[in-house]
This record gives C-alpha cells, structure tokens and sequence, in this order.
C-alpha cells in the first residue's frame, strides 16, 4: 500500500526520507528506483543491516543515526518524499507527536509529500476478529485492551507505557482535522491492511490490480477496518 500511495503522490520525487527506516524495507526500493535516499533510524544495528542490504542491492544509501526528536536532523535539508512509518506508533504523549510532526515539516518544501502512518485504536479488535480461532488469551487481551481504550478515552490519542516501548494508538476519524490544524494539507487517508498479504505466488500483474482494490476499499471502508491508517500530507 505504501508504494502504491508513493507511486500516486510522488511519482517524480527525485529524494526521499525515511524517517525510522529500520533495515532498509521502503528504503533500499527507493534507491533501486534512482531516488537520493537518506535513512534514519536511532539503531546502529539496523543500519547496518540496511547498508548490508544497500550494498548487496548495488544501491547507495545516506544513513544516520538519531532519533526523530534531534535538533540538527538533516541541517535544513528537505526532501520531496519523506516517509514516516513507525515513530508515531512509539510517542509518550501528544507532544511527542507534535514534536515528530514539527521535524518532518522542517524538511518539507512547498512540494514535499510526507506519508505517515498511525496505528489505530481498533488494531487488537482488528487482529482478532481475523482469526479461525479465538482462544482465552485472546479473549482476555481483548476485554483488557477494550477496558484500557475506555478508561482512557483521551480524546484522538490514546498512549500505553509498556516496558519495552510505549504505543500509541490514534483514534482514526479524528487524524485527518488535527494534521489539518496543524497547518497540513491532508490528500488521503487509508485503512492500510483492510486484506492481509498477497500469496507469493500471486502474478505482479494480479497484486497491482488488487492493490488498487484494497486501496478503494481502504478509502471507502470505515476506517476502523484496517490495523494502520495511512496518511499522505503535504505542506
């Protein structure tokens, strides 16, 4: 879904961004397309394994090693595309939101396009309900979530404290006016997962054409259909 949204609103990007880009997933294509591509990640290790990747590829990737929350991210540099999937899942409140939001329209221009992405409220509801079987763990994770999201009932965001890392959930009809209060222009917003992955044995031919179906569906479906909601800005 993500490169079909990249193919839709930036098929002339020339650079791009990858906010948090992990081992490389959306990175390394980008470059193999002709892209000027710049990683960041606060994971030394996966951006070793990115690079390792880069290499094996025969594409060159710019990397950095910092969070999203760094002052200095890129020195005033923007990028037509700026990709930003998975740092607002990890937020602790909503200014840690903001603050993300704020850096990546640091390195936008008039023509950027930054797609972001959002894990929903309804994503355990979600998980669950596709399952042939639901045991007594699932059951009870469910109610547990359920109870949380309620007692919560925060407004748009919704944030776990766990151990390893907080979650943040957003609460999906709401993501489109907040961005827009916040001075963005929001072109689309979609339920990214409304069908799980294709079968690897599926025909290039077949996954563009259901690509696109899952994309329509993902507009038109209410969006608590899909685990994460997608969202395309620009400034």
């Amino acid at each position: 879904m993500t490169f079909h949204l990249i193919e839709k609103y930036a098929p002339n990007a020339k650079t791009a961004c990858d906010i948090g880009g992990a081992t490389g997933v959306y990175a390394i294509p980008l470059a193999l397309s002709g892209k000027d591509v710049c990683l960041c990640d606060i994971s030394q290790k996966e951006i070793d394994l990115a690079i390792q990747k880069a290499v094996e590829c025969g594409v060159k990737l710019q990397v950095k090693k910092c969070d999203v929350f760094t002052d200095d991210l890129f020195l005033g540099k923007t990028f037509d595309l700026i990709l930003c999937l998975g740092p607002l899942y990890h937020c602790h409140n909503e200014r840690d939101v903001r603050e993300v939001l704020s850096k990546i329209s640091l390195i936008m221009h008039s023509g950027s396009v930054a797609i972001l992405a959002f894990l929903s409220k309804y994503a355990k509801l979600n998980k669950t309900s596709r399952k042939t079987q639901i045991d007594k763990d699932d059951m009870r994770n469910l109610i547990n979530f359920h109870n949380f999201i309620n007692e919560s009932n925060s407004g748009l965001f919704i944030f776990r404290e766990k151990p390893e890392l907080p979650i943040s959930y957003v609460v999906p009809e709401q993501i489109s006016p907040f961005l827009k209060s916040l001075g963005f222009i929001v072109e689309d917003v979609v339920a990214a997962d409304v069908f799980e992955k294709c079968a690897p044995t599926a025909e290039y031919s077949e996954i563009v054409r259901f690509t696109e179906l899952a994309y329509q569906l993902g507009r038109s479906a209410k969006l608590n259909d899909g685990n994460h909601i997608i969202v395309v800005i620009k400034k």
